[in-house]
């Protein structure tokens, strides 16, 4: 008699003591207020980034960049007038890659001859567009904000994130394939 006693008591406690939990919505996620403030964000940066480019630009004068419609800034030697390369040609061509404190992250060694079918490759967005304004036999400097080199996440290797950068570019050779 005993043991129910204590168990009717038990779970007389356990019935009271249990209390009617509260829920709590989870907090609204907005994917409009965080794209507006990526999108703000990223626009300081490519101010700041701007800012620095042109006063680098400013002590190196000489040479004469152009700002091209993409955002970043070329100087291309040795116009020779031959055509531009164009959408789906195959170009190959050399890179050195430098920080904009003159360090020289991979030179034209490091990263070797390369080849890419224009429109079609996986290669960074400035030597891309800078390629598609040279001719076959042109060499050109890119000044690159971040969002057109490797961004948010670097190269994964030597370039870090947020990281603007100096491309030499050579090309060597332009195809019709």
């Amino acid at each position: 008699m005993k043991k129910y006693l204590l168990l009717s008591i038990l779970i007389s406690i356990a019935i009271v003591s249990c209390k009617k939990s509260t829920v709590y919505n989870p907090v609204e996620y907005k994917e409009s207020d965080f794209m507006q403030h990526s999108k703000e964000e990223g626009k300081k940066l490519q101010q700041v980034e701007d800012q620095n480019i042109l006063k680098w630009i400013a002590t190196n004068q000489k040479t004469t960049f152009t700002k091209t419609n993409s955002g970043f800034w070329i100087d291309i030697f040795q116009n020779n007038e031959n055509p531009t390369a164009k959408e789906l040609q195959l170009v190959t061509y050399q890179t050195e890659i430098q920080d904009f404190r003159g360090n020289t992250i991979y030179t034209f060694e490091e990263k070797g001859t390369q080849k890419m079918v224009l429109g079609k490759t996986h290669e960074i967005r400035a030597i891309e567009k800078a390629i598609r304004l040279m001719g076959k036999g042109e060499e050109a400097t890119v000044l690159s904000p971040s969002f057109l080199a490797y961004g948010l996440y670097g190269d994964e290797n030597k370039i870090g994130k947020f990281v603007p950068l100096i491309i030499h570019i050579k090309l060597i050779d332009v195809q019709n394939i």
